[in-house]
């Protein structure tokens, strides 16, 4: 059988990364992940994600 693998679409995240300062740490980190990830990537990652944005002020 052949089991079909969900991903999880973070292109939206990286357009919205790009209109923070260009020294921000989560515009930073989102350069370098992939467009694609599977649901426990995402899961996985996205607290982190949260954390960085809360502790910069958020976005503006």
């Amino acid at each position: 059988m052949i089991s079909a693998t969900r991903t999880i679409n973070i292109s939206k995240l990286k357009e919205m990364a790009q209109k923070l300062p260009p020294n921000h740490p989560f515009r930073l980190s989102m350069q370098y992940e992939d467009t694609e990830l599977t649901p426990e990537e995402y899961a996985a990652k996205v607290r982190g994600w949260m954390r960085t944005l809360r502790s910069n002020g958020g976005v503006s």
